[in-house]
């Protein structure tokens, strides 16, 4: 199976309540990593599991809308915007956008600091690709 990652970064606010992962109920600021690994055992025509350009494109445009902004007023994170959703989130999207049929598999990390991640992994079914919402 072939494996090609892309990570980027983004800065933002959140609040996990009372005894929080964090440690504070109070916003404060994370400098998240968002690494991206796409697998799979078919390459297109030119020689590629996918255009690493496209990926990077669209992953910016997902993480776009939560820059410097506090992660706790959107809610597709469910109102407790912790690595493991923000994680899940990440790949759901991704595996919708990313236009390269070769992909079997996705997996996002997330990490809030460079000791302290979290990832998920989601599988690419033909067929649902369209109702992971």
């Amino acid at each position: 199976m072939f494996t090609i990652g892309i990570s980027k970064g983004f800065s933002a606010w959140h609040h996990l309540g009372a005894g929080g992962a964090c440690g504070s109920d109070r916003p404060h600021r994370h400098r998240y990593r968002i690494a991206v690994r796409l697998e799979g055992d078919t390459l297109n025509g030119d020689g590629f599991l996918a255009d690493v350009r496209d990926v990077e494109k669209i992953l910016g445009e997902v993480l776009s809308p939560y820059r410097d902004r506090n992660l706790n007023d959107f809610p597709e994170f469910l109102g407790t915007p912790t690595m493991e959703a923000l994680a899940r989130f990440f790949c759901r999207e991704l595996l919708r956008l990313i236009p390269a049929p070769g992909i079997q598999c996705i997996t996002v990390e997330v990490r809030e600091n460079p000791s302290v991640w979290s990832s998920y992994t989601e599988e690419r079914i033909a067929d649902r690709t369209s109702d992971l919402r």
